[in-house]
């Protein structure tokens, strides 16, 4: 009688977990100490820096301290044609910033489904999310071209948003290559078909991964339909398997980069405190978790390459 070999790769599988939790190391710094902090804060610091009072429109605010809160004595920025409320600039560049998103996630999440594809989808907005964070720290508020501010928070949200939509379409196949999952699906295998070997082609948890055209749900053939009930209640073991190993690498994920975050944001924090919150050490701040997550996602692109999502296959 043939031994059966487990598809189970504990190597690879760790390989792969740690190259996916390492673009969250990278990528979540950006969301704690930019996009819910500091990013909000500079880009409103900008149009004030910019603005002037009312009603007579000839007194710089930034020459105010502290500014008049009567109704009066409002600062407003002009753009284009427009007079805006500076308290209210960021609010604009947040909203358009996540309509944006949310378009550029709806059109190109197909394309995440697609392996060869989600290679260039994650590093390339991922970089380019990267680079416009980091680009605050050339933009001074004293420039003329200050309104760039808001062009690069946008292009920094919606590349943070793209990446980790194409970051997330890995998670259900790394679910599947967990042990307890694969033991499930073997047990599965086994309740179908007994004595036959767990690694046929049309069953290899490997070659199912490393497909082309992968959905991001399990394949038919991977999961025999059993009609007994002890196989009904294996493949509820094994949906339940999968569902609670996604939830655990998700919150792994969640955990480590919310961690790299209040890492970072403690560092921020020093030179914010010691310049009194200026708009130079906004910049600062949110320059610094672009250049972190840059640099995070350089590391994971060249030493990583050989197991995390090479040639466009999932972290062969």
């Amino acid at each position: 009688m043939t031994e059966q070999r487990s598809l189970y790769d504990k190597r690879k599988y760790k390989r792969q977990l740690r190259g996916w939790l390492s673009y969250a190391f990278a990528s979540e710094v950006f969301v704690i100490v930019s996009l819910t902090l500091f990013l909000p804060i500079c880009l409103e610091q900008f149009a004030r820096d910019n603005g002037y009072l009312l009603p007579d429109l000839t007194n710089k605010c930034s020459a105010v301290q502290p500014m008049d809160a009567s109704e009066d004595r409002r600062c407003v920025v002009k753009l284009a044609w427009l007079w805006i409320d500076t308290a209210s600039f960021s609010l604009y560049v947040n909203s358009m910033s996540v309509a944006l998103q949310a378009l550029t996630v709806i059109s190109l999440s197909g394309i995440a489904d697609h392996p060869p594809h989600r290679k260039r989808l994650l590093l390339g907005f991922a970089f380019f999310g990267a680079v416009s964070a980091t680009l605050f720290f050339a933009l001074p508020s004293s420039s003329p071209l200050w309104p760039l501010s808001a062009l690069l928070a946008i292009f920094a949200n919606v590349g943070f948003g793209v990446s980790v939509v194409a970051m997330n379409a890995y998670l259900p196949t790394l679910a599947q290559q967990s042990e307890e999952v694969v033991k499930k699906l073997e047990a599965l295998q086994n309740a179908s078909t007994p004595g036959i070997s767990s690694e046929t082609p049309d069953t290899n948890v490997q070659t199912h991964s490393d497909a082309t055209q992968e959905p991001l749900l399990p394949r038919d053939e991977t999961i025999p339909e059993l009609e007994h009930p002890e196989g009904s209640k294996l493949r509820t073991e094994y949906n339940s398997t999968l569902s609670t190993a996604t939830s655990r690498i998700s919150a792994m994920g969640i955990a480590i980069g919310y961690g790299a975050g209040i890492i970072l944001l403690i560092l921020s924090l020093v030179p914010v405190t010691k310049l009194g919150g200026s708009t130079f050490s906004l910049r600062l701040a949110i320059g610094s978790s672009g250049i972190w997550w840059a640099v995070l996602l350089y590391s994971i692109g060249t030493l990583a390459a050989q197991y995390f999502i090479r040639q466009g296959k999932f972290l062969s």
